[in-house]
């Protein structure tokens, strides 16, 4: 039995003038217990499928077609129908949950009261109801959590909140909009179990939409490929990422990052805005296999087997073998870096983030110590509120440690304590992650660029040459230049950033998670353009992320934090491939990518705990599956495991096994 079923549905928004069609005669159906995967780019209109089923389009929405949701048509209900409606049929896990969630007003305040609109009972009821809720999304200190507010719950956590408020009255359907965005591998995999979870016991059905196929994949039953409105393909998973048949399904596979080191390709176009309703394949301009059919006509979804669909006059066959998609490819392995005097080094930094109204401060990096080398690139990898964009914006400038010193010959050997020096801003700059709100709103893209460059005074033959040269590396195309942000794609703000970045000629430059907002195909495009620039010896870059696929494909050398420590540090392929530190290990078996081979089993990590009472020892301390009691007394310190390769472990042991830590009986905590 379809719990959700779309027949014919087109959505345009927008004024007359600037009027887009956004889905374009989308057909879906998603059963019972299934849990149903919607994968594509930005802008292909996967969030507003979700807006529409959930009646949150504006109001200037022109829609057609029909959207049963447990044999209602939502689009027939009335004002007070589609409140009940909201939460009791349908309900959606919105993809940002510190803005989604109050923040001022607890945790136990926003779940009871969800509940007590929907149920009418009693406060205590809801609340014993509230905890029962927690509980099963894996929140075991409910009392404290219910007291608390979201600003005081990691990203993690409030994922997990946000699903407990959807899932609060039992929907007939479960709408998760990209719910492990710029959330790091283990919580990941954690979120995505909590939602298949909630299908199989609830028998309903779920509508993940995700632009990471490779993690959605490891819980759906089937995926939808979105693109510029239409469904192109649908299939049972496994068939769909064994053997697709449409070429945009081929290319965003191809595009998703690979821990086995095998090539990722970077497709040359983007997602087109349609101004009508297509009369062709929105995906020629983009297809080599084009043919005269798909000028003339828009392909229909056709059913080619029961489970299978597909939208392609010219699609591929199991036999081809041979890439039909004009690309680059983008490989790399980790290289040996000359150890010579470092261009930065970090001795006992320490950075606390000052409490407020009589709150404790909080300890973001905890006496650290680091060394940067000319033409590196180091990665940076760990979980949310690890210390990774912390340690960014101390590099760049952007933060004043509270106590240590970083030195080195990018600084003239002068202790770093103004975070406004002069040298600063010419020889280290930063890549942010959210590239549109980084660029000034009211600058054209070419004065963006450029902007470094005005305060040297430099002649305006060498600005535009230095603008034509950039532009040309990080493949940013004229027409954009007289562009203002907000018109620019995710991917083309990207480049811009990166530009803008490098056009100073800059001894280091810090990238901070540049492609966790992005899709697939995007990231690739913007892989590729550091990669490309990453080849010259003078181009030093330290690169943070969550996405280990990533950091494998463009690093030399890694470093893992945890809580404002480095727990592990050496070379990229040393690390990842015999990681030894638990934490290492637990964060790379959550990896999931579409590589052939199968995942690494290591123990996993313990339930986190908010509000576990602070102690001296190993920071993993109460989530380590192998830890003994004086783990809870001891801190550890970086000791050498192998060549260039440091634990922070007192149960790693070079004479015991190189994949595990010395994992003898453990104590009682």
């Amino acid at each position: 039995m379809s719990i959700l079923d779309i027949q014919e549905l087109c959505v345009r928004v927008g004024a007359a003038e600037k009027e887009v069609f956004a889905i374009n005669g989308v057909n879906l159906r998603i059963a019972q217990g299934e849990v149903h995967a919607l994968v594509g780019e930005t802008g292909a209109g996967k969030s507003m499928l979700a807006k529409s089923i959930m009646r949150l389009l504006p109001e200037s929405a022109h829609v057609r077609g029909k959207i049963f949701v447990g044999g209602i048509d939502c689009l027939e209900l009335n004002a007070k129908e589609v409140t009940a409606y909201r939460g009791s049929v349908a309900s959606i896990a919105l993809q940002n949950p510190r803005s989604s969630l109050s923040a001022t007003r607890t945790i136990g305040d926003q779940l009871i009261d969800r509940i007590s609109s929907q149920s009418r009972v009693s406060k205590a009821s809801a609340r014993m109801e509230a905890k029962n809720l927690l509980e099963s999304v894996g929140i075991s200190d409910t009392h404290r959590t219910l007291k608390a507010f979201p600003h005081q719950m990691s990203g993690g956590m409030c994922q997990r909140i946000m699903i407990a408020l959807a899932i609060s009255s039992k929907p007939r359907l479960l709408i998760a909009d990209e719910p492990t965005n710029s959330l790091d591998a283990t919580l990941t995999e954690n979120i995505l179990q909590l939602i298949s979870d909630y299908a199989k016991r609830e028998n309903a059905a779920v509508l993940i939409i995700s632009h990471d196929i490779a993690s959605v994949a490891t819980i759906s039953d089937r995926i939808s490929v979105l693109y510029a409105g239409s469904i192109v393909e649908q299939n049972a998973t496994a068939d769909l990422l064994g053997d697709p048949r449409h070429p945009y399904t081929r290319m965003l596979l191809d595009s998703v990052p690979k821990m086995d080191g095998l090539a990722v390709f970077s497709d040359v176009g983007s997602m087109p805005i349609l101004a009508k309703y297509p009369t062709d394949c929105a995906f020629i301009s983009r297809c080599s296999r084009a043919i005269s059919t798909c000028h003339e006509s828009k392909p229909a979804l056709v059913a080619m087997s029961d489970l299978h669909s597909l939208a392609c006059f010219n699609s591929l066959d199991k036999e081809n073998a041979v890439r039909q998609l004009p690309t680059f490819p983008l490989t790399y392995s980790s290289r040996e870096i000359e150890v010579k005097n470092p261009l930065l080094s970090l001795k006992s930094l320490t950075f606390i983030y000052k409490g407020r109204f009589g709150t404790k401060g909080f300890k973001a990096l905890d006496n650290l110590d680091l060394e940067l080398y000319e033409g590196e690139n180091l990665g940076i990898v760990g979980e949310s509120g690890s210390g990774k964009s912390t340690l960014g914006r101390i590099l760049s400038g952007l933060e004043k440690a509270s106590s240590g010193e970083i030195k080195g010959v990018v600084l003239k050997q002068k202790l770093f304590h103004d975070i406004f020096q002069e040298p600063i801003r010419d020889e280290i700059q930063m890549v942010f992650q959210d590239p549109i709100l980084t660029l000034d709103p009211k600058l054209e893209v070419n004065r963006s660029i450029v902007e470094p460059l005005l305060r040297l005074k430099l002649p305006k033959v060498s600005v535009e040459e230095r603008l034509s040269k950039v532009i040309t590396d990080v493949r940013v195309d004229r027409s954009l230049l007289s562009r203002r942000p907000r018109s620019l794609s995710g991917g083309q703000a990207q480049r811009v950033g990166i530009g803008r970045a490098i056009i100073s000629n800059p001894k280091i430059i810090v990238f901070d998670e540049p492609t966790s907002q992005l899709d697939v195909t995007t990231q690739a495009q913007i892989l590729n353009v550091i990669r490309e620039n990453s080849k010259s010896k003078d181009f030093t870059s330290v690169y943070i992320s969550h996405d280990l696929a990533t950091v494998k494909s463009i690093c030399d050398r890694v470093i893992v934090m945890y809580r404002g420590k480095i727990v592990e540090t050496g070379p990229v392929d040393q690390v990842f491939n015999n990681p030894v530190h638990p934490y290492t290990r637990a964060m790379l078996a959550s990896v999931r990518t579409l590589d052939s081979g199968e995942n690494r089993e290591f123990e996993a990590l313990l339930p986190e705990d908010e509000f576990l009472t602070p102690h001296s020892g190993c920071n993993l301390f109460g989530r380590c599956p192998v830890s003994v009691a004086a783990c809870e007394r001891t801190g550890q310190n970086l000791l050498k495991f192998e060549e260039n390769h440091f634990v922070a472990c007192s149960k790693s042991n070079p004479e015991t096994s190189v994949s595990k830590p010395n994992i003898s009986e453990r104590e009682s905590k």
